[in-house]
């Protein structure tokens, strides 16, 4: 179930992504994909950082990672809205 449930959001997240930097889509197609997107990160983000805040006294460590992670989605968050606002100069 937890492989289906990666699968799925690989292919949700890989397919806004290319919706997003696609310039053959219209704006009205491409503004909500981009929320679509934010609002994905944000719930993973929250979910992460919920985990290490939980984490923090007993697994240190395991803390840490799930911090690195929101550090990473944070980057790829910058990718997209990076590539969002190329499309539309």
């Amino acid at each position: 179930m937890e492989f289906l449930l990666e699968i799925i959001l690989e292919l949700v997240l890989e397919g806004t992504s290319e919706l997003i930097k696609s310039k053959k889509a219209s704006l009205w197609v491409r503004i909500p994909a981009a929320c679509l997107f934010l609002a994905i990160y944000i719930g993973i983000a929250a979910l992460f950082l919920f985990i290490a805040v939980k984490l923090w006294k007993t697994l240190l460590p395991l803390s840490l990672i799930m911090l690195s992670f929101i550090c990473i989605f944070t980057l790829y968050l910058i990718y997209f809205i990076r590539c969002f606002i190329k499309t539309h100069a």
